[in-house]
């Protein structure tokens, strides 16, 4: 449920509308890319012919596959880099990672980082610092991926099965413990 009284946005359900009621601006970047990178590998299948391939933006890619290629994608650990949480094996779907801590700064005694929960306007705090989502496509994982750092946990699961019922995830939080929902081989 949205609090009108703090959220930063006015929700009209006969216009299909949002409206900004604060200051401030609206990055759609990890959303964008993830429809980006979604619609090239759709060009390169589709129109290109390509039958295998990825597109990688940033770290949130689509693979594609006739069945005989099989990508091998790691998930690096949010605190120690050099270190594999997992090992995905997909020959057809998209995976998205999103995390609090590389895109993060200190105000005064805060630390603050760029992922805002659109309720509050404030950066999320749900104790994740990791997410990683696997999906059909780019946008539900690139989606599923900040809706994992925002919702309260409990509430994960539910949400992304309704963004989309193939949804996966892997969760590090903000102690460094491995969350999984099913996902490959934990390291």
């Amino acid at each position: 449920m949205i609090d009108s009284k703090t959220s930063p946005f006015l929700f009209d359900p006969k216009q299909i509308a949002v409206i900004r009621t604060s200051e401030g601006k609206v990055d759609l970047g990890g959303i964008g890319k993830g429809y980006t990178v979604q619609g090239a590998a759709r060009w390169l299948k589709n129109i290109g012919g390509a039958s295998a391939g990825i597109v990688d933006g940033g770290g949130d890619m689509t693979v594609w596959s006739d069945g005989l290629k099989e990508w091998k994608i790691g998930v690096a650990h949010p605190l120690q880099n050099n270190r594999e949480i997992a090992q995905f094996r997909l020959k057809n779907g998209s995976i998205a990672t999103s995390n609090v801590i590389y895109r993060s700064w200190t105000k005064g005694n805060e630390k603050k980082h760029h992922i805002l929960n659109g309720r509050t306007g404030l950066p999320a705090e749900n104790h994740m610092i990791q997410a990683t989502v696997i999906s059909e496509n780019c946008l539900d994982a690139e989606v599923g991926a900040k809706l994992c750092l925002i919702e309260e946990v409990k509430n994960i699961k539910t949400q992304l099965k309704k963004l989309n019922s193939a949804c996966t995830y892997l969760l590090v939080n903000d102690q460094g413990k491995v969350i999984s929902d099913k996902l490959g081989e934990l390291m």
